[in-house]
């Protein structure tokens, strides 16, 4: 069989609704309401001094990055007399296979170099670049698309109100070198006298900096959040000699507020984070439903004029949770009704597997002093579960692939595609044992594609219906949503034949030995019809093989999705239908399509509002989504990942709209290499072919 790989295949609106659409979600916690570069200019820089340039605007900017920034060697590098402190010779005679930090020599002489503890000279040479980071002015969103928004041998300075980071990496910042580069640096705006407000990190990566992962000081950042985000401490160069980087995040400021959620933080030794510690400093933070791993020294290490609220965390294989010294005030939720006499809420307990103690410090100050803010008490902390909370970086061998029409988000980039990759409107896909590959689609009868490659390029072949269907059906000469596969020794092709807005509607069927063009036979009807006495609309049909007995779904509005079981050549139905499918929230389900992986079937339904969006827009959250249900059987009982039944509502979201795609819809899943099964369909505006990998490594299908 070669190679196992599935794919979810779906054709979506590719449509610039307004710049907005490039931020996913919206900020939680202290952050609530940041909009970043909102309505403003959609910019895509091309080179590393573009990018300096739109950061450091005036203007309201989305900022796009498509591809990766390296600055290494932009500015030059330096060779001057560093520091080599005493836990680098330590490091060093211990020969233990890890290596340490030297130091960049601040304020001129070793003696105020912080880090250069009984330091020896040595010659080291760094990259200016990481030295100097790119100014980012406020009313921004800097969004990294797919894999490519990776920023390398350059941090940021924040410096201004409202701005969003996304999907973005920041990654080797000489980490050779104690004072190598900062991360993300934020200390107000004026030079540090002006705090500031609505800053958003989301979906971040961090990794091999010489510094800090990230910090706040001077006048501080009074409502940030930093959300879904990679703090990774994998290091060749650890100031504790054992891969693992230690300066990790330092939070001061006079006034700063911080809620940190939903991120993983790993392979660290310290400052993991830091919180307080100058006597000028007033530091909230709310620490809550994060993952702490692999930390061989500490966690928190909390000072004066600090107080932090944790709850649900999850620490494994941490050392020390807690670092023993320090003056600020921490309370370190261990039951679910300790917070509730300040908070007016229960909080979520923190979890500890293979780790130290972690016990509040002054914890009543610290509830006495967060019980003002709403955006604390407010807070819905998620439970803690050890089987699934390690964050994981997905690997692409091997793994399901979503096919799209030109996804750009930090769902997954697609792959490329070249050639005719426009107009795949309900495009289905499958691959020929010579491994040619066949694009069926929506429009001029059935129309035809092929390619060497699932990448193209693609080349119009001509239409596999081309003299109408023989269903007497309005519609017929306009046939709709193919569905092909391989059926014993010939190619079946199933379509639709309907009119928008009727019931009206059957499904067709035309068959081939080859898939070439002129060798189609049109057998007309499967003898599925609809009418307006049908509690269904015989459209989209989706054909499923179980175990030798074949079944077809099918269906959209009226009473969405069903289900028939087909003869054992499935030519016609052999028996009735059975509703599988079904929202009574007056919204749409149809383009359904069904595949079993593992002990599970998986149930894929489009919801909303498919087309029209050229002429006018449906109300925000009503467009083209995908949903999953499963079920152990293919014939019914499928529920949603909360548990809610399919027939009643449910449905597990596994794509929506996105950045500048609207409207996702219509979807497939291939097992590749021996045939390809796919479809891909229902979008309006400009509809264009890609694909992606999906991750089932929680039997939930992920992109």
């Amino acid at each position: 069989m070669g190679r196992f790989q599935l794919a979810i295949t779906t054709a979506l609106a590719f449509v610039v609704k307004n710049a907005t659409a490039f931020t996913i979600g919206t900020p939680v916690g202290l952050a609530a309401g940041t909009t970043g570069g909102g309505n403003g200019t959609v910019v895509y820089p091309t080179t590393t001094t573009e990018l300096i340039e739109y950061l450091n605007s005036t203007e309201p900017l989305v900022v796009v990055l498509n591809q990766t920034f390296d600055f290494r060697g932009t500015e030059g590098t330096t060779t001057e007399e560093g520091c080599r402190p005493d836990y680098t010779r330590e490091c060093m005679a211990k020969n233990n296979g890890f290596k340490s930090q030297d130091v960049i020599i601040q304020g001129g002489n070793m003696e105020t170099t912080g880090g250069c503890t009984g330091g020896t000279s040595v010659t080291i040479t760094y990259d200016n670049a990481s030295l100097k980071r790119m100014n980012v002015k406020g009313d921004k969103t800097i969004r990294g698309i797919g894999k490519k928004g990776v920023i390398i041998g350059k941090g940021l300075t924040l410096n201004g109100d409202n701005i969003i980071l996304q999907n973005i990496h920041v990654t080797e910042l000489n980490s050779h070198l104690v004072w190598g580069g900062d991360a993300i640096f934020i200390q107000g705006s004026n030079k540090g006298t002006t705090t500031i407000n609505n800053i958003w990190l989301d979906h971040v990566k961090v990794s091999r900096v010489g510094r800090q992962m990230l910090v706040t000081n001077k006048a501080g950042v009074a409502t940030m959040t930093v959300s879904n985000s990679d703090f990774d401490g994998q290091t060749d160069y650890s100031a504790t000699c054992d891969g693992h980087h230690y300066w990790c995040f330092l939070l001061y400021g006079k006034d700063t507020g911080v809620t940190m959620t939903n991120n993983y933080i790993h392979s660290t030794s310290g400052r993991g984070p830091k919180i307080g510690g100058n006597a000028d400093a007033h530091v909230v933070a709310h620490v809550v439903n994060n993952y702490f791993g692999d930390n061989s020294g500490h966690s928190f290490e909390i000072d004066v004029n600090a107080w932090v609220l944790t709850e649900g965390n999850y620490f494994n294989n941490t050392a020390k949770p807690l670092y023993v010294t320090g003056k600020g005030s921490i309370f370190a939720a261990s039951t679910t009704d300790e917070c509730s006499k300040y908070l007016g809420r229960s909080c979520e307990a923190n979890v500890l597997v293979n780790s130290g103690n972690f016990t509040s410090r002054e914890g009543t100050a610290t509830l006495e002093t967060v019980k003002s803010y709403s955006a604390i008490t407010s807070f819905t902390p998620g439970s803690v579960q050890s089987s699934n909370a390690e964050q994981q970086t997905a690997q692409t061998s091997g793994l399901p692939l979503l096919l799209a029409a030109n996804v750009v988000s930090g769902y997954s980039n697609p792959e490329s595609c070249t050639g005719t990759c426009t107009n795949a409107h309900d495009p289905s896909i499958i691959r020929r044992d010579d491994g040619t590959y066949f694009r069926f689609s929506t429009g001029g009868k059935i129309t035809v594609h092929s390619a060497p490659d699932i990448t193209g390029p693609w080349t119009y072949l001509g239409a596999a219906v081309p003299d109408d269907s023989v269903i007497d059906l309005d519609g017929n000469d306009d046939l709709w949503a193919p569905d092909v596969h391989f059926v014993g020794d010939e190619y079946y092709l199933y379509y639709s034949v309907s009119t928008f807005g009727s019931q009206n509607s059957a499904i067709g069927l035309t068959r081939s030995s080859t898939m070439d063009i002129n060798t189609w036979t049109d057998y007309g009807s499967t003898g599925i019809t609809s009418s307006s006495s049908k509690s269904y609309n015989a459209i989209d049909p989706n054909l499923i093989d179980v175990d030798g007995t074949y079944y077809l779904n099918f269906g959209s509005y009226w009473q969405d999705i069903f289900q028939v079981e087909m003869k054992s050549t499935p030519t016609a139905h052999s028996g009735s239908t059975s509703q599988i499918a079904f929202t009574s929230d007056y919204e749409v389900l149809e383009g359904s399509y069904m595949f079993k992986h593992g002990d599970y079937y998986y149930l894929f339904l489009s919801k909303g509002q498919c087309c029209g969006y050229d002429s006018s827009m449906p109300a925000s959250g009503k467009e083209y989504r995908i949903l999953v249900c499963r079920s152990s059987s293919a014939t019914g009982g499928f529920v949603d990942k909360d548990g809610t039944d399919c027939t009643d509502g449910g449905g597990t979201i596994v794509l929506e709209s996105h950045d500048n795609v609207y409207g996702p819809g219509g979807q497939g899943v291939y097992d590749d290499p021996t045939y390809v099964d796919t479809t891909i369909g229902y979008a309006d505006g400009d509809k264009q072919f890609g694909w992606n990998y999906l991750d089932f490594s929680s039997d939930w299908p992920t992109v």
